[in-house]
């Protein structure tokens, strides 16, 4: 057996059907954001501001390497840019079975048009975020 990993772009609903996955194949559930976050001991915006955005994929990127190592599998919620990283794609491949949750531009920017947490949209507003999250989107597709 191998791990599932639920990717998809902020928002996307990867914790709350990663949960419900997990329960209904009864198996342990892990969000790398969470972890991420405890491991560091601060939440991802404060390590995103402070750290940079390399060290902040270079610490993620060891969480999820950490995390793949496990024997029992898994239900893992990864950060949507893991799939931009080829060192993270390599090891999502490699390690289990990865489904990306899909929504379009138009159902994103509704569910974060007043998101204040996440990094990438930190100082964005309106149009201008609507715009970043069909970028973003564009950008991860392939």
């Amino acid at each position: 057996m191998s791990h599932l990993y639920l990717i998809g772009f902020l928002e996307s609903g990867n914790l709350t059907l990663g949960k419900r996955l997990a329960e209904h194949r009864k198996r342990p559930f892990v969000d790398t954001d969470t972890e991420l976050a405890e491991f560091l001991g601060k939440d991802l915006v404060t390590a995103w501001q402070e750290q940079g955005v390399d060290a902040f994929y270079r610490h993620q990127h060891d969480r999820l390497r950490f995390l793949t190592t496990r024997e029992i599998p898994h239900v893992v919620s990864v950060g949507d840019n893991a799939a931009l990283q080829e060192r993270d794609w390599e090891l999502l491949k490699d390690t289990g079975t990865t489904v990306y949750i899909q929504y379009s531009a138009e159902r994103l920017y509704w569910r974060l048009r007043h998101d204040t947490r996440r990094p990438p949209l930190l100082h964005t507003h309106n149009k201008e975020r609507k715009a970043l999250i069909e970028s973003m989107l564009v950008e991860r597709e392939p």
